[in-house]
């Protein structure tokens, strides 16, 4: 999506209002939507991620928002759960109370790794390693060289133009050996 970007929304003036988002790099029409889906997606995603358009074209800004507030409670859960499993052996209360108890520090558990993962999904701190594929690798589970490789990855980023086949291996077997 993100090499799809900018995107341009142009109205279809049906009964749905109905609109597509075109890519302006490759002219592809990205998504189609309609104003009851658009409807729905805004208390979905665009609260949840505080996805409003202003706020979004501003990234940088956008991205550390949303990754302090992520590790906020990330701790402030975590500090909870301690706080709960610390009072768990001497709770004063008995019965639905208790219980009440522990379904609090399940849930608690849940929400602690909904939240925790959704910080990691931002990527915010580049604590993993290269997931790009080495060239060995790639070469063991594509039978290619890496040079081949490269090449049939700069073709796929580039525009199609009509007319062109692209069913064609950009690498027969013996080209561009490396």
């Amino acid at each position: 999506m993100r090499r799809s970007l900018p995107l341009h929304r142009v109205a279809l003036g049906d009964a749905g209002d109905a609109a597509i988002y075109l890519s302006e790099r490759t002219g592809e029409v990205i998504a189609k939507t309609t104003a009851a889906a658009r409807r729905i997606a805004y208390p979905g995603a665009v609260l949840h991620w505080l996805y409003f358009t202003p706020f979004r074209k501003h990234h940088e800004l956008w991205t550390q928002t949303m990754t302090w507030l992520s590790a906020l409670g990330t701790v402030m859960c975590a500090l909870g759960l301690l706080w709960g499993f610390y009072n768990s052996s001497r709770l004063p209360f008995r019965g639905w109370l208790r219980w009440h108890h522990y379904i609090g520090l399940a849930f608690g558990v849940v929400s602690f790794t909904w939240i925790f993962s959704g910080l990691l999904s931002l990527d915010p701190w580049p604590w993993h390693a290269d997931t790009a594929p080495k060239r060995g690798t790639a070469r063991g589970f594509l039978g290619r060289s890496a040079r081949c490789l490269a090449r049939v990855a700069g073709r796929a980023q580039r525009r199609r133009r009509p007319g062109r086949e692209g069913n064609r291996d950009p690498c027969p077997s013996g080209a561009a050996r490396g």
